[in-house]
């Protein structure tokens, strides 16, 4: 089953698109406009998204989501080219086709793979659990902004810049007007309490930022494993 966010203005196609698509198992949310699309996103954790419209509005969505650290890379797909005047066998037909495409992006299994385990070395997160382990170290279901920053910092490590500016990680992970940096520290000071393994990985950059140092292979960290409260 896929969790699937659809964005279409018109009320009754939206209607039916979801129906058909709850025949197959999948939960459908229909949004009227991209409005609170960001806002949705965060709530229901959706595996997709499908829009009425064009690739080029598609490709806006997508960029749109890579704001949000656990839904970049999440597919997002067109729906447009139906007929307006289609007649209700066309219009089932046409449903059937992005049902079915809807249906093999969600079982590709690299894919499903790679939205939900990210590995930086000996470093494994693992966003279903909110789990991080290192070695022998493991903790469970860290509180999920704690853990959503973790998983940004691992992301941005891997890149030519891994430094994390306090804006882009308010940008990504608050969507609050009037949150201080401030926040940010008490949430990466919270996360070295809570992963006490990545302590000495978890940087702090004279410009104004964070960056995770990727732990060398050979790092055996000490700190039992165990599981946080859920947040």
């Amino acid at each position: 089953m896929a969790r699937v966010l659809l964005v279409s203005a018109d009320s009754l196609w939206g209607s039916e698109f979801r129906q058909r698509l709850e025949l197959d198992g999948h939960w459908i949310l229909v949004l009227p406009s991209l409005d609170t699309l960001e806002q949705r996103a965060l709530s229901h954790r959706p595996d997709m998204v499908v829009i009425d419209g064009t690739d080029e509005d598609a490709a806006a969505v997508a960029n749109t989501l890579r704001r949000l650290p656990f839904a970049d890379g999440m597919p997002v797909l067109p729906a447009g080219g139906r007929a307006p005047s289609a007649s209700p066998a066309e219009r089932a037909r046409w449903m059937d086709r992005i049902a079915e495409v809807i249906r093999t992006a969600h079982e590709n299994p690299l894919a499903r793979r790679a939205r939900r385990f990210l590995k930086v070395g000996p470093l494994e997160l693992d966003r279903q659990n909110r789990s991080v382990r290192l070695g022998i170290s493991m903790v469970s279901h860290v509180p999920r902004r704690s853990f959503d920053l973790l998983w940004l910092l691992a992301k941005r490590s891997t890149t030519p810049r891994p430094i994390c500016a306090r804006r882009l990680i308010l940008s990504k992970l608050w969507k609050k007007r009037g949150v201080r940096d401030r926040q940010v520290d008490v949430t990466v000071s919270r996360l070295r309490v809570l992963v006490p393994f990545l302590e000495n990985y978890i940087q702090t950059v004279s410009s104004g930022g964070y960056r995770l140092i990727p732990p060398n292979p050979s790092s055996r960290p000490a700190s039992p494993s165990r599981r946080l409260s859920r947040d």
